[in-house]
């Protein structure tokens, strides 16, 4: 509103400047015969009975300056208002609990004057209601038309309604003769039955100067300069009576001209009606811009076209949209795609469908491949390129755009990173390069590595020390092919690590029986130098049955600073549900003087100081966490966001293990925080979803290494259910994290569980373990990463 009204407030004084006559009323009526309906594709978009588009979030649409000025230099003022209003109805009913649609009332209106067309609509209500936010009121025109005039408002805690005045303008236009009905609903069973006591109808509007009007029957659509409008069809004026019903008169002149725009409207301007329609087949008109016609008869009410929109001849192309840094071979389009543009002389955008445009390497150092789907058409005017990729690293590349007859573009440069880190990840080379450790039974079937976890061991895992160093503050991509052969659901853990696991991050991902090879990705970024860079592969649960599927592994160093955030992107994610997002789950995710109702597990000390719960892993077994059992149900595929505050006051860093899971572990995600020596409290923010129902959302918090040098403090948490979110699979945001994740979305699937146990490889220290399964493991010490079943 701050920014809406000021610019609003300067129109309407232009419009002022071009008309002093008008009136408030005029100056409503010309925003909203100008007005664009912006957001098209918003579901909340509807038409009123007098063809108007109206939306609860956008009113009439987005307000349109130069046509609003131009309508107003030449508009005719609207007649004085008139009004009617009902007698007071009284309902005195119950208003019913959910689900019941509620409670009905209706009066019927007969306005004398045929030519009363609506404005304003106002509504007087009384009722009574425990809670009266939980009440929603929505009236409905005799045109089918609905406005919801009291949304329901949960913190709106009084008790009664008494003389509320409820105004709307999505009646605009409608003749108000016919019934009229008003729904009161309660949202919420709180026990209590309200009443809907009585309500009064009032409506405002105007009343033309005849009984009959001209109305356009189709609108005049995108055209170029000097081309005719409408070709097709031509642009079609009908006469009507006050009440919409058409008339099929012969001979009556009906005149079109320009109410708005630049130019001259050109061709045959006024024309005979045959059975009551007259068309309008060869207007033209010879300047760009935005127009809006009017057609006039004598003895009817005007008529004024929805704005349409003139454009020059396409002229050349033009790069809205550059292509981005990216591996060899993967995606270089930005989120939404490289787009190009076609544009006139002036450099403005021709929103024109069907001109085809072709993508290819323009400035090509290394004589590399450009591969995807190299022609696009536009798309009022736009042409998008989603999958263009190029199979050579090098600096410099440049896109050339081409279409025929126009001018083409060359985009800004763009690099291609370095090869894969990782040596045969298509296993066409049998394990050259991978070692697999201990409880693994494994395979390779046509070039596909394929194994499972046997049931006694301490880890099924498959990975590769790359012998690269890493840099502090550097982004790796990993990407890899998963498949599940077997009858159960599997889990895959991608652990990217140093060799001596002091630096790491995961992503766990779900494999559903039979589930076939789609691409798994995730970035990350680095906290400490690395000696190497390692990837491991870990597969559970560890049930013998075979097998999990892995194949085309390749990893990354990223150019540019290393990302804060780690992103897993799950192929399978489903589409988010809808609904309202829930309240928060956890209780006391404050530690308002007390820790409880949080629960301890495993070797893990806590207090609370100043209301912040604090914690350390202590020596022992087995792993300790932090914990609470919600009690709340979450369907499959349903998003859930976790924030929290943690904070180090040790001087020493450490690492916070975050669950998110079913209270039996069936299903769990999990995101990894590390904390420097003296870090203070900040926010975290886990987004993911559940890919199974849970019986109980819960969250864990694993503290780590074992210390007794001082605490992990955690306070401020929150888990919500918000199914309206989109998550890729994981989203793990640490303090400078960009909102908008910085991966666009995989494939498309889902995934499930018991918790895993990580060890490294021969001779290296024990990987801190990531979950703590009820019933622990054998397992061993490490100074530097904790427990094995973490």
């Amino acid at each position: 509103t701050s920014s809406a009204a000021p610019l609003v407030s300067g129109i309407v004084a232009l419009m002022l400047d071009a008309n002093p006559t008008l009136t408030w009323r005029d100056v409503q009526h010309i925003l909203v015969e100008t007005a664009i309906r912006n957001d098209p594709t918003d579901p909340g978009w509807a038409v009123n009975g007098a063809r108007y588009s109206i939306n609860h979030k956008y009113g009439f649409g987005r307000v349109n300056a130069f046509a609003a000025v131009n309508l107003a230099q030449n508009w005719f003022n609207v007649s004085p208002e008139v009004s009617f209003a009902s007698p007071v109805i009284a309902v005195n009913g119950t208003i019913p609990p959910p689900p019941s649609a509620g409670i009905t009332s209706s009066v019927n209106v007969g306005v004398n004057n045929a030519s009363f067309r609506v404005e304003h609509v106002v509504v007087r209500l009384n009722a009574v209601d425990l809670y009266r936010g939980d009440l929603e009121i929505t009236l409905t025109s005799p045109s089918g038309t609905q406005s919801v005039l009291l949304a329901p408002r949960p913190l709106d805690g009084g008790t009664a309604i008494v003389d509320y005045d409820l105004m709307s303008t999505r009646h605009w236009g409608e003749n108000p003769n016919g019934t009229w009905t008003i729904r009161v609903r309660d949202v919420f069973d709180d026990g209590f039955n309200g009443t809907f006591v009585n309500w009064q109808l009032s409506l405002y509007g105007n009343t033309g100067s005849n009984t009959q009007q001209v109305l356009f029957v189709n609108q005049p659509g995108l055209t170029q300069v000097n081309s005719v409008i409408n070709p097709s069809t031509g642009v079609r004026v009908g006469l009507f009576d006050r009440h919409g019903v058409a008339l099929d008169f012969d001979n009556v002149p009906v005149t079109i001209s320009m109410s708005s725009g630049s130019g001259a409207l050109l061709g045959t301007l006024t024309r005979m009606t045959v059975d009551g329609v007259a068309t309008f087949d060869d207007l033209r008109v010879d300047a760009p811009g935005h127009v809006i016609l009017r057609a006039v008869s004598t003895g009817y009410d005007p008529d004024y076209s929805d704005p349409f929109r003139v454009y020059s001849a396409p002229d050349r192309l033009v790069f809205l949209s550059q292509p981005t840094n990216a591996p060899v071979n993967s995606s270089i389009a930005p989120p939404g795609g490289v787009r190009v543009a076609v544009v006139d002389g002036a450099g403005v955008p021709v929103p024109i469908d069907g001109v085809p445009v072709t993508m290819a390497l323009a400035n090509n150092p290394t004589g590399a491949t450009l591969s995807g789907a190299l022609t696009a058409n536009t798309f009022s005017g736009v042409a998008t390129f989603n999958d263009l990729k190029v199979n050579r690293a090098g600096t410099g590349y440049t896109l050339s755009a081409t279409s025929p007859s126009l001018t083409s573009a060359v985009s800004a440069p763009f690099n291609i990173s370095p090869l894969n880190m990782i040596r045969n990840g298509e296993f066409n080379d049998g394990m050259m390069h991978w070692n697999v450790f201990d409880a693994i039974t494994w395979q390779i079937t046509s070039g596909v590595f394929e194994f499972y976890r046997n049931p006694v061991g301490e880890s099924a895992v498959v990975f590769q020390d790359t012998g690269i160093p890493t840099g502090v503050n550097e982004t790796l991509y990993v990407q890899l092919d998963l498949g599940n052969s077997s009858a159960v659901r599997k889990r895959v853990s991608v652990l990217v690590h140093n060799p001596d696991f002091s630096d790491l991050q995961i992503c766990s991902f779900w494999l559903p029986p039979s589930a076939p090879m789609a691409t798994y990705r995730m970035y990350m970024g680095t906290k400490r130098n690395w000696s190497s860079t390692v990837l491991s592969i870990y597969g559970n649960p560890n049930d013998g049955i075979g097998w999990i599927r892995v194949d085309n592994v390749i990893m990354y160093n990223m150019p540019g600073p290393g990302l804060t955030e780690t992103l897993c992107a799950d192929p399978r994610v489903p589409a988010p549900p809808g609904g309202a997002d829930s309240a928060n789950l956890v209780s006391n995710g404050t530690f308002t003087g007390t820790l409880s109702p949080w629960g301890t597990f495993g070797a893990i000390v806590t207090r609370l100081e100043a209301n912040v719960a604090e914690m350390y892993r202590s020596f022992g077994t087995p792993a300790g966490s932090l914990l609470q059992n919600t009690s709340a149900s979450a369907p499959a595929g349903m998003p859930i966001e976790i924030r929290l505050d943690l904070g180090n006051s040790s001087a020493i860093r450490q690492r916070v293990t975050v669950l998110v899971h079913a209270a039996n572990f069936s299903d769990l995600q999990v995101c990894v925080f590390w904390l420097e020596p003296g870090t203070p409290l900040q926010t975290r923010v886990i987004r993911t979803y559940s890919t199974a129902p849970w019986a109980g959302v819960s969250i864990s918090v694993y503290p780590s290494p074992p210390t007794t040098l001082g605490w992990i403090r955690m306070d401020n948490v929150s888990v919500v259910t918000k199914p309206t979110m989109t998550v890729l699979g994981v989203e793990c945001y640490m303090p400078g994290s960009t909102v908008i994740p910085s991966m666009p979305p995989a494939a498309a699937e889902t995934v499930v569980e018991a918790p895993p146990v990580f060890i490294p490889m021969p001779d290296a220290l024990p990987e801190m373990p990531i979950i703590a399964p009820y019933t622990p493991e054998s397992e061993a010490e490490s100074s530097v990463e904790g427990m094995v079943t973490e």
